[in-house]
């Protein structure tokens, strides 16, 4: 078993053992408590693997999805529609996603030390889709920490493409 394949055992198992009903959005998040929970490691980054089957040769592990929880010191592990809808109404999706990027970075390196090359993807909003800045504070993200671009995978779910505004193809470019 490679030092990937146990990652990303690891990860399966925190991943089922997460809730797996989605929650409504929490009424009672405020803006404090999630500069609090972005600045304080209480965002978690959980991983699900990417496999592809290859015919004959079974399945490989291509990549893997960043996924944030929310650690809440008094409700425990939230799913991302609790807080998510709350970090996009307070305007935190940048800082949300400059955190994401900024763990996945250092599982890279993490990775990169012990051999292992796996992409992370994580999704971006329609709102971050409209923000200009954007390609270039992630960019100077990965080039502070000297690392391949490539590792990281940028992805558009579907509505928000459907919803993205004329600037979308310029911030995707």
């Amino acid at each position: 078993e490679t030092a990937l394949e146990r990652t990303l055992r690891g990860a399966i198992r925190d991943f089922r053992t997460a809730p797996s009903v989605d929650e409504p959005p929490a009424d009672w998040i405020v803006r404090d408590q999630l500069l609090e929970a972005i600045r304080d490691d209480q965002m978690e980054l959980y991983l699900q693997p990417v496999v592809e089957f290859v015919s004959g040769l079974g399945p490989e592990v291509v990549g893997c999805e960043g996924l944030v929880r929310w650690r809440h010191p008094e409700h425990g592990l939230l799913q991302p529609s609790a807080f998510l809808p709350r970090v996009e109404e307070f305007d935190l999706l940048g800082p949300m996603t400059e955190l994401v990027l900024a763990t996945a970075i250092a599982l890279q390196m993490e990775w990169q030390g012990a051999g292992i090359q796996c992409p992370i993807s994580f999704n971006l909003s329609a709102t971050q889709l409209s923000d200009i800045t954007l390609p270039d504070r992630l960019g100077e993200q990965v080039d502070a920490a000297q690392h391949d671009p490539s590792c990281f995978i940028v992805e558009v779910p579907e509505q928000a493409a459907m919803a993205a505004t004329d600037t979308a193809a310029e911030v995707l470019t």
